[in-house]
């Protein structure tokens, strides 16, 4: 086993890396841990104010002492791409929630290349009811009134999307040093999506998981949604409510947002709904060149920490020659205008 699991495994995403799956086809089946529901551990970790937040009390709530141990599966303890994790506050104030209860705990983290990573953010803000196309998404201070990027903006007042949630290397450089380097045990998500059985194998060896592999059911959940339905999505959403989006136009509301969604999953099963688009497609070739300068130094400093052959993976900047030298902050530019 890689890490001391005494106080369990704690997987905290990131989104958009098959947490879903994990949640619902693998770790429930795992016979020597006890698996806990994400939304007990929403509850447990993320309501609370932090000066309220009582470690002998989620200890308790989550049944922790006595039995076997527990395992967390809730891609929302890494941040809410939506807001940046909060300036990446609440990202690493859960990261010592999560100390606090389990300092012992394997921490699991997933990580994508930011290029499709990025894409299918953007794909899933439309799903749950966005209406903005990728430049304002993503860059939302040139399209909010009053709003310079970084120069007037206030993201501590309007969280939005920020592409520094995005740059790993902060988040598990803090949980390292919280829980110790060999207790974090970071994945590349492509190595997980091109042989998710050989991958897995290996996962439970390193993590010390007790499963039958033949029990597992390796069909994809959450489609994406197909370029038409995209289309589609974005215009209907002006015209519903509830839709589970920070920032977003409405009009009229018409149509309950889950009776919507049900009505586009259905049309996205058809060929009507067209292809799935590629990232470059459905971001653009500038937004991409944008993502592969943001990420380039960033990375090569992940994959000289990490080990991980994130060049294999065409991680923006990852290269198989010899990493950059230099200082230990792995800082990110910031976004210019575009």
């Amino acid at each position: 086993m890689g890490g001391d699991c005494g106080n369990g495994i704690v997987h905290i995403g990131y989104h958009k890396t098959a947490t879903t799956w994990f949640q619902r086809r693998l770790y429930p089946f795992v016979e020597n841990y006890r698996y806990l529901q994400p939304a007990k551990v929403r509850n447990a970790f993320l309501y609370d104010h932090t000066f309220v937040f009582d470690p002998q009390t989620v200890r308790a709530w989550l049944e922790l002492d006595g039995g076997l141990p527990p395992i967390l599966c809730e891609e929302e303890l890494s941040g809410n791409f939506q807001t940046g994790g909060h300036l990446g506050a609440l990202s690493k104030d859960i990261a010592g929630r999560i100390h606090s209860v389990l300092p012992r705990a394997a921490i699991v983290i997933f990580i994508r290349n930011q290029l499709d990573m990025i894409a299918s953010a953007y794909a899933q803000y439309i799903k749950r009811g966005g209406t903005h196309g990728p430049r304002r998404f993503l860059f939302p201070a040139r399209y909010r009134k009053g709003l310079q990027q970084y120069n007037g903006w206030k993201p501590y007042t309007k969280p939005l999307f920020l592409f520094d949630h995005f740059a790993y290397l902060g988040l598990i450089r803090h949980y390292r040093a919280l829980f110790g380097v060999e207790n974090v045990h970071v994945f590349a998500y492509e190595s997980f999506r091109r042989d998710a059985r050989a991958f897995l194998a290996d996962y439970i060896a390193q993590m010390g998981v007790a499963l039958d592999l033949d029990r597992v059911d390796f069909d994809s959940l959450n489609a994406s949604y197909r370029h038409r339905t995209l289309r589609l999505a974005r215009l209907l959403h002006h015209i519903s409510y509830r839709g589970d989006v920070v920032d977003r136009c409405s009009g009229i509301p018409i149509f309950r947002f889950k009776s919507l969604m049900r009505q586009l999953e259905r049309f996205n099963a058809t060929r009507l709904a067209g292809r799935v688009l590629s990232s470059r497609e459905l971001l653009g070739s500038d937004i991409v060149a944008f993502i592969q300068e943001y990420f380039a130094e960033s990375n090569r400093r992940l994959a000289d920490e990490t080990g991980l052959p994130l060049a294999a993976y065409g991680y923006p900047g990852a290269t198989s020659k010899e990493p950059a030298t230099g200082g230990t902050r792995g800082a990110v530019k910031r976004p210019s205008s575009f």
